[in-house]
């Protein structure tokens, strides 16, 4: 066994009070700040040489003015900055494009941050400068040769379809702010109906059309007639508010009003209370019997071990039958693909029917934008009493802001409206207080004065009678 130690250590006696003292220098430095009386200067200064050497070359390359003056004069006026404000101005997208990820964005960041500093540059410049950098338009180009030409950048910016190519207008205009062209996002646009604006009546409506053209236009105005009409027997009818009623037909009343109801009511309730107590009697005899049967059916261990091994076999079988069936579809692998391809055609024709359903229906009428539906105007053609072939003696009609209120409709530019009918008033009854027992007490009054004539007519018949 090893000798126990009891003296104390050595490292115990070390001499510690040079770290004791920087500890409390150290703080106490934290506490009140540096002694800088004993801190030599290169320490705690120094002498900065490169700015004068910076500063002139700067004004050597032009960059900084050499004085005050010079300073000021290139300074740009107020109303300069004003005037060239507009020209520099980026003008904004309708639709906020969708901002791309990574280095796209960066990339963006970038067009945008140097068309502002060129746009400033322009601003610094002066007026002239910009209204030189401003697109020039030739008046006597030819718009069909050049597409927009130069009314693209008079008349208003037109709604650009998703995914299309930026406009000559929006090329132009991205070109004098010095920015780049963003384009429109992709997506789904709402579907119109390609309709004129101003639509052209067929030729039979004509003051002095040809007689087949003008039995046409007349065929197909009252086609639209019938079926107007036609839809409108087809309405659902409105049940009436008040129903013919009488007493010596209503068959319900007659059985009611019939003697003998006491007795009958007897002899049902009789019928009742013996129904109850058989159906009172079965219910006991059925728990009887489902009581005893419950105790015949009693299962033992050995029962149950015989179901639980039965239920064990069935589910085994059915395991067994899910993977025949997997097996068998594995096999036929290239029938599955052979369905799957079939299927996606059908889906496609499907599509491309409700594509063209679609057209069709919009070329039809107009898209949905309200709760009723659009009704065109009828066709205005002329009788043939009223065509009298010569435009003096044609019949005026104010027909031109329904014309364009319904072409506005039609091509989904508003929502179709429904013109709201004044309800009718209903009958006004006055109320008088009191009114109704005055007519009471006449009509009381008019029965007392039959019943007293006709006792004085008995009597004076009784009279009559006696003599």
């Amino acid at each position: 066994m090893a000798k126990k130690r009891t003296g104390k250590k050595a490292h115990r006696r070390l001499d510690t009070q040079d770290v004791q003292d920087f500890l409390e220098q150290s703080t106490r430095e934290e506490r009140q700040g540096l002694v800088v009386d004993g801190v030599p200067d290169a320490d705690l200064f120094f002498v900065d040489k490169g700015g004068e050497e910076t500063v002139a070359a700067a004004v050597k390359a032009g960059q900084l003015p050499r004085s005050r003056k010079e300073a000021a004069r290139n300074k740009v006026l107020r109303s300069a900055a004003i005037l060239a404000a507009p020209h520099n101005a980026i003008p904004a997208a309708k639709s906020v494009p969708r901002k791309p990820k990574g280095s796209v964005l960066a990339q963006q960041q970038a067009a945008q941050q140097r068309g502002k500093q060129a746009g400033a540059a322009a601003g610094k410049k002066g007026s002239a400068a910009a209204a030189a950098a401003a697109p020039s338009f030739d008046v006597w180009d030819d718009p069909s040769e050049k597409g927009d030409g130069w009314t693209a950048g008079l008349l208003p910016n037109k709604r650009q379809k998703r995914g299309a190519a930026p406009s000559v207008r929006q090329r132009q205009l991205a070109a004098a702010a010095g920015g780049a062209v963003v384009p429109v996002a992709a997506g789904r646009e709402r579907a119109r109906a390609a309709v004129p604006a101003v639509e052209i009546d067929p030729a039979g409506c004509s003051y002095n059309p040809d007689t087949e053209l003008h039995q046409e236009a007349v065929a197909a105005a009252v086609a639209a007639e019938n079926r107007k009409l036609l839809a409108k027997e087809l309405e659902p009818v409105a049940p009436p508010r008040t129903v013919d009623y009488q007493v010596e037909t209503d068959e319900l009343a007659l059985l009611q009003t019939l003697d003998g109801g006491a007795g009958d009511e007897e002899e049902e309730q009789q019928e009742e209370e013996e129904q109850q107590g058989s159906e009172e009697e079965a219910d006991a005899i059925g728990a009887t019997a489902a009581r005893r049967r419950q105790e015949a059916e009693k299962k033992t261990r050995k029962d149950r071990n015989r179901e639980k091994r039965r239920r064990e076999a069935e589910d085994a079988l059915e395991e067994q039958r899910k993977l025949k069936a997997q097996r068998r579809e594995l096999q036929s692998l290239a029938q599955i693909q052979a369905e799957l391809e079939e299927e996606e055609a059908e889906k496609e024709a499907a599509r491309l029917r409700r594509k063209l359903d679609q057209e069709e229906r919009l070329a039809a009428e107009p898209p949905r934008l309200s709760k009723h539906r659009f009704q065109p105007m009828p066709l205005q053609v002329l009788t043939s009493d009223e065509l009298a072939g010569s435009l003096r003696r044609l019949k005026p009609t104010a027909m031109l802001a329904k014309d364009r209120f319904k072409s506005l409709q039609k091509r989904a530019l508003i929502e179709p409206r429904r013109k709201i009918e004044q309800k009718k008033q209903g009958k006004r009854v006055e109320y008088v207080h009191g009114e109704r027992a005055e007519k009471a007490q006449e009509r009381q009054a008019e029965l007392a004065e039959l019943r007293a004539a006709r006792k004085k007519a008995s009597k004076a018949a009784k009279k009559a009678g006696q003599q």
